[in-house]
């Protein structure tokens, strides 16, 4: 087996500080779940989830981010995890996904597997886009910092903090 090419890492000095600390319900096992910009529309129910390899949204998101069955490249790969059983992905399509808001944002090309089946979020982000925006995730405070497209510090607060200004459910 060949060894793998080392690469430097780079990017901002990312830390969690007092000033990151918020108000919980404490103690909390709580997931990290946003709301993200994917193709045109704001999508909530997004969970960030460290543990996936891939990078998933339902078949019902999609169409409702005015996509079809006919958009979707094949995936023949079964994705292993949703109650122990094999789930085939109905296809795949790379969408423009824009992580955090406007001056504080970063953009990826992300290839979604999309599945077809009843789960309590829309999407979940895994380590491809995770690794792409080269975010850090903080669990006990539900916050992200992330290095937007200008390379300084971006934040990423969990749903909880300004669900009331969501613009629209997908």
């Amino acid at each position: 087996m060949a060894a793998r090419e080392l690469w430097p890492l780079t990017g901002p000095t990312m830390a969690f500080g007092p000033e990151d600390m918020r108000s919980f319900q404490a103690p909390h096992n709580d997931p990290l779940v946003v709301q993200l910009k994917i193709a045109a529309a704001m999508v909530r129910q997004v969970l960030i989830d460290t543990g996936s390899s891939v990078d998933i949204i339902t078949l019902k998101c999609f169409k409702k981010l005015q996509y079809t069955e006919k958009d979707l490249e094949a995936a023949g790969t079964p994705l292993v995890g949703f109650g122990g059983q094999p789930t085939y992905p109905v296809g795949m399509k790379k969408l423009a996904v824009q992580i955090g808001e406007k001056d504080n944002s970063g953009t990826v090309d992300v290839t979604f597997l999309m599945v077809d089946v009843l789960m309590a979020y829309n999407v979940i982000i895994g380590r491809p886009i995770l690794s792409a925006v080269k975010a850090v995730i903080a669990p006990y405070l539900l916050l992200m910092q992330f290095e937007p497209d200008d390379g300084r510090v971006g934040y990423y607060l969990e749903i909880r903090k300004w669900l009331a200004n969501a613009t629209m459910s997908a």
